[in-house]
């Protein structure tokens, strides 16, 4: 069990990192449009870059939502295997109380 709930953290602290790491390729990506746009003068700005950036910033949203959700998931399940150990804790306290 102790095994078990160790591998679920470690699983749930992976998933937030990389989904911290998502979080900031989309700001990097939100930053790289904006500079695009803002240096009009030396860079010519293209319907085409436009829809690549934003294809990439859609994908990076997929993948951060589902980071979050198997994030989620797994915390679902960590929770659950927490409340079956105190009920377990509980009921063997209760059977060896006289």
């Amino acid at each position: 069990m102790a095994h078990q709930n160790g591998a679920l953290y470690q699983e749930r602290e992976f998933l937030h990192e990389v989904g911290s790491s998502l979080n900031a390729a989309l700001f990097i990506v939100d930053r790289l449009t904006e500079e695009i746009k803002e240096e009009e003068g030396r860079l010519e700005i293209d319907v085409e870059t436009e829809k690549l950036f934003h294809h990439l910033a859609t994908y990076l949203n997929k993948i951060d939502l589902m980071v979050k959700s198997r994030r989620t998931h797994l915390s679902e399940l960590l929770d659950e295997e927490l409340r079956i150990e105190r009920a377990r804790r509980k009921s063997s306290n209760t059977t060896a109380t006289p």
